[in-house]
């Protein structure tokens, strides 16, 4: 009983500092993005400025209407892909302080996680073969190393708890007096 306590005390502690991890990793990944557009800005303008309709060049109306709605199809999937984040992190969070929560979180995690992996590839090929700003692209891939390692341990760890709490709950069925939550008393 006293194993399980001891693991059960561990799960909610790595699964509340994963939490607050996965927040600050999409905080820091959306500030990553925001300072990415701003650095290659002149990046899109030269892609726009090639781009023709029907043989004649962009207008600069067209150009800063196209521009416009790339900038706020980005901003909304970095919205919607913090809004995840938050979600996932503040979940793992309160079912680390005891509270019954939904596995959607649990799927979620997992979801994000296999799509950072499915991410890295590139990023590695990408910091290979990488002429300038090397430092910048190394610093990304461990930023996106880290979120996929913090994540992982999220879902592990939740998983673990759901585990240990169902032993918890075994043995304390058996050993009345017991708190079944498997908070400390």
């Amino acid at each position: 009983m006293k194993d399980i306590e001891r693991e059960l005390r561990k799960c909610r502690r790595s699964l509340s500092i994963c939490g607050i991890s996965v927040i600050a990793l999409g905080l820091w990944c959306v500030a990553k993005a925001v300072l990415n557009s701003i650095l290659n800005q002149t990046v899109l303008d030269t892609m726009l400025n090639k781009i023709s309709f029907n043989k004649l060049p962009l207008l600069k109306s067209e150009s800063e209407t196209i521009t416009f709605t790339v900038y706020l199809a980005s901003a909304l999937v970095l919205v919607f892909e913090l809004g995840l984040r938050v979600y996932v992190g503040l979940t793992a969070i309160s079912e680390s302080h005891g509270t019954k929560r939904r596995p959607v979180y649990i799927v979620l995690t997992v979801i994000i996680d296999g799509l950072i992996l499915i991410s890295l590839l590139p990023s590695v090929i990408s910091t290979i073969f990488s002429r300038g700003f090397l430092l910048t692209k190394i610093a990304s891939l461990l930023l996106d190393i880290t979120s996929f390692a913090v994540l992982t341990e999220l879902a592990v760890n939740a998983i673990k708890l759901r585990i240990y709490l169902k032993r918890f709950e075994a043995a304390a069925v058996s050993a009345p007096g017991t708190d079944v939550s498997g908070q400390e008393v």
